[in-house]
């Protein structure tokens, strides 16, 4: 075993004290924060890999970037490439992730009918 000759500043509690972690990390962040501003229109999935190589993040970074964001990855066509775009609307609200005229409750397609209150449903 060999010893350091520099005293040791630090204490055992402070040593065993769980380290402060960021919620998706800083690499994640930092990826998710460029690609809102890489993806203000649709672009090609490889030049925004590529891109994103040349401002050292990660492509594994990236894709899990872009699924925190719920980025759309569409096909173009049968000869062309992957494009990616931010969704067009976010849901504000769990009601608010169905699609509109998917439901059994009329034109306003929520349990709350159309004035706000909530609607009646025969069974």
């Amino acid at each position: 075993m060999i010893w350091e000759s520099d005293p040791v500043l630090t204490t055992a509690d402070e040593i065993m004290r769980p380290q402060q972690v960021p919620e998706y990390g800083s690499a994640r962040r930092e990826a998710m924060e460029w690609l809102q501003g890489a993806l203000s229109n649709p672009t090609s999935a490889t030049e925004v890999i590529r891109m994103a190589a040349n401002m050292g993040i990660a492509e594994k970074t990236l894709r899990r970037a872009a699924e925190m964001l719920g980025v759309v990855s569409q096909k173009s066509g049968m000869k062309s490439g992957w494009t990616w775009s931010l969704p067009t609307k976010m849901a504000k609200e769990s009601e608010d992730a169905q699609q509109e005229g998917l439901g059994t409750f009329g034109d306003c397609d929520h349990l709350r009918d159309c004035s706000g209150g909530i609607a009646e449903v025969e069974l």
